[in-house]
């Protein structure tokens, strides 16, 4: 049985190069950003809570003159195959208050900004999700290798408390390229004789969930020195 661990959403600082803007723009160098008001409130979505799966987004909003968002875009998220997290962060980001972008008179603008949320596991310090090492060397497809072909495969897998990979559990949540279907039986096979670290829990191993990205790269000879 899945332990069943307390989770919260954070509202993580704004990218350096936003923190630099900002900072640009009280000295009077350069327009502002928009900035939060005041921390949100972001719904942790019960399934990735019941399977126990942690991840982070990053938000893109556009906000207006008023300080009101507009609109809002996924730039990025990880695992880069799990996209449970994104509604939630981008509802909970058009329900936040905004002081809004300044241009160069100090007059409020429309601007966008991009903001990270991660979604984490509470608990004791030093707990951590579930961790494994694959090596994909030796189940490269054939094929694949012939045509130079490279691959990226997401993989959801189930890790017990002992660090063994529960192979009837694993399934494929994405690939890149996405038509990558050569790729999946390979990754599976890697992933079940990979070396797993089992997720911690409030102190105590526990089976979890967690989201692999197995990569497919071919690798390049090193090139003799002169």
């Amino acid at each position: 049985m899945l332990h069943a661990p307390a989770f919260a959403a954070e509202i993580e600082a704004a990218p350096q190069e936003e923190a630099q803007a900002h900072e640009a723009s009280r000295l009077g160098l350069v327009p502002g950003l928009p900035h939060l008001r005041e921390p949100i409130e972001v719904e942790y979505p019960q399934i990735a809570s019941r399977a126990g799966l942690e991840g982070r987004v990053v938000v893109e909003v556009l906000v207006d003159a008023q300080g009101k968002p507009q609109r809002t875009i996924i730039r990025s998220r990880s695992p880069r195959f799990v996209d449970l997290f994104d509604a939630p962060a981008q509802a909970a980001v058009m329900r936040a208050s905004f002081d809004p972008a300044l241009d160069a008179e100090g007059k409020p603008m429309a601007a966008s900004m991009r903001q990270p949320i991660a979604f984490r596991l509470q608990g004791f310090e030093g707990d951590h999700a579930p961790a494994c090492d694959v090596d994909t060397a030796a189940h490269y497809p054939t094929e694949a290798r012939a045509l130079g072909a490279e691959a990226v495969v997401g993989l959801l897998v189930k890790v017990d408390e002992t660090g063994w990979v529960d192979s009837a559990s694993m399934t494929v949540v994405g690939r890149e390229p996405a038509n990558a279907r050569m790729f999946d039986k390979a990754a599976k096979a890697a992933v079940v004789q990979a070396r797993c670290r089992a997720a911690r829990r409030m102190g105590r191993s526990v089976e979890n969930f967690v989201v692999l990205e197995v990569p497919f790269r071919i690798a390049v000879p090193d090139t003799p020195k002169p």
